[in-house]
């Protein structure tokens, strides 16, 4: 972290006496090098990506996308980077952050590297009428010149990268799978060549007819004419990487070498589960936000990550929380600032399972669906709303729930059982229906609680004259379920 916080202090200092440096095409190719991340008993490049090479303090240095390298320091993975002139070297992974969207590779034999001093514009740049992007496509050594992008916004907040401030928005740009930690550039009229910020891994899809949702680009995901591509602005960086490492997300390297995203904060670790989204939900993006560029969302969309979710049985996501494999019992007891952090570790430590449902306002009024691990985390980043969260194992709250929903739903139906009139047993299916909504999410505490507040009900009434036992047995039923729904947070 030295290095990085050195490094700031120089970018820092630049932004008081330079912007951006403006160079030569050519100059900029020869800077930009092909990153390869692998295990290095195979010396096959599992992940492929784009960087800079940048010098500070004699020291040289690439600047790159953490997305396409292994989060691991470790010696079984290696780094590599190909340079414009086809050397191949090795670099050590000094740097990486899951929520800065960065990451930083050390060569080890950097002599005579081409690399680029940074300087940081005063302030975010104006919409140019043309930029051009530079990066290495997968699977290949030629690098690639993508020209014509036209930027929408250099402040938009529709992107996902969880502590990024803001991203640069471009258009007719359809940067490559491989190309994330490639640059952006500007033409001046002298000719020259300005560097604005490096294009991220993340692309906003487009569909006609329906809503804009942001997308990994992978082999799966390459970006149509029509969508759109976000890249970094370069005068963000200081704010992306000054973080304390107690502040810096980091991906599960054995998940990513399986194809899995988890992140991890310290002891914690997130695992995204697909899920199918019901109709119950108001799922979508925030309630404040909204189109035409207005508030977090921008144009084209609302809500963090594009526009609101369409409310049908599409896949959605549940977080699964866990500790940190391989890990000591030492690392397990150390308690974090955070209060749901903390709180979700001592769950785990009382060996309860942790899942993190969807996230709701204060007050409690609606209920926000995720569709990706970068949307999760940069919800839950953001602040404003609240993570809601079940447990399961012995004793939870969510077992205690469905234990008390499932001797409810016993006495109602024995109730209705032994209903003498057709009115009371209707008055019991009643009730056995709410009891199902509340199962499923569509009635909550307040709800549960009315269908017994009211003891002078013509229905209770009869129900006590009935079956006395019968009855407070059933009440005491419905009010531990009230109980228990109210501390899951329904």
């Amino acid at each position: 972290m030295s290095r990085i916080i050195m490094f700031l202090c120089f970018l820092i200092l630049s932004l008081q006496t330079a912007h951006a440096q403006s160079l030569p095409l050519e100059t900029w190719k020869k800077s930009v090098v092909k990153t390869l991340s692998f295990p290095c008993i195979s010396q096959h490049p599992l992940f492929e990506g784009t960087g800079l090479l940048i010098e500070f303090q004699h020291k040289i240095q690439v600047l790159t996308s953490e997305h396409v390298v292994i989060h691991s320091r470790d010696k079984s993975y290696c780094h590599d980077i190909l340079t414009a002139d086809g050397k191949r070297l090795r670099t050590q992974l000094d740097f990486f952050s899951f929520n800065a969207g960065v990451a930083f590779l050390i060569p080890e034999e950097a002599h005579g590297l081409p690399a680029v001093r940074l300087a940081l514009p005063h302030s975010p740049f104006n919409v140019e009428p043309e930029v051009l992007a530079m990066g290495y496509p997968k699977s290949s050594s030629q690098l690639q010149i993508l020209r014509q992008g036209k930027v929408l916004s250099t402040t938009s907040r529709r992107g996902l990268i969880p502590s990024a401030p803001a991203s640069i928005e471009v258009a007719q740009l359809p940067a490559e799978y491989g190309m994330s930690g490639g640059i952006l550039l500007s033409s001046e009229s002298s000719g020259l060549f300005h560097l604005r910020g490096f294009l991220s891994h993340q692309i906003l899809r487009r569909t006609p007819s329906q809503g804009s949702r942001v997308e990994n680009i992978d082999n799966a995901s390459s970006p149509s004419p029509t969508d759109l591509t976000f890249a970094l602005p370069l005068g963000d960086l200081p704010l992306w990487t000054t973080a304390s490492a107690s502040d810096v997300w980091t991906r599960d390297a054995k998940d990513q070498l399986e194809g899995k995203e988890t992140v991890c904060l310290r002891s914690l670790c997130f695992t995204p589960n697909k899920t199918v989204a019901s109709d119950i939900f108001a799922i979508g993006g925030r309630d404040f936000g909204g189109a035409d560029g207005s508030g977090i969302g921008g144009a084209d969309g609302s809500g963090i990550g594009g526009a609101e979710t369409p409310q049908n049985a599409e896949i959605l996501y549940s977080v699964e929380v866990r500790f940190k494999t391989d890990i000591s019992s030492t690392i397990k007891s150390q308690s974090f600032s955070n209060t749901t952090l903390e709180k979700w570790r001592i769950s785990l430590l009382r060996g309860h399972r942790v899942h993190i449902l969807f996230f709701t306002t204060s007050e409690q009024n609606r209920l926000t669906a995720f569709y990706s691990l970068s949307q999760f985390l940069t919800l839950f980043l953001e602040g404003s709303s609240v993570a809601v969260s079940t447990l399961s194992g012995p004793n939870s709250p969510s077992d205690l729930f469905h234990q008390s929903l499932k001797k409810t739903l016993h006495l109602t139906q024995m109730a209705r059982d032994l209903a003498t009139s057709t009115p009371m047993k209707s008055w019991f299916g009643y009730l056995r229906d709410q009891l199902l909504l509340a199962e499923n999410g569509i009635i909550n505490s307040s709800q549960v609680a009315d269908l017994t507040g009211n003891l002078h009900d013509e229905f209770w009434q009869n129900f006590y004259e009935e079956n006395f036992d019968q009855a407070v047995d059933l009440a005491a039923s419905l009010q531990s379920l009230t109980g228990s729904m109210k501390r899951l947070g329904l």
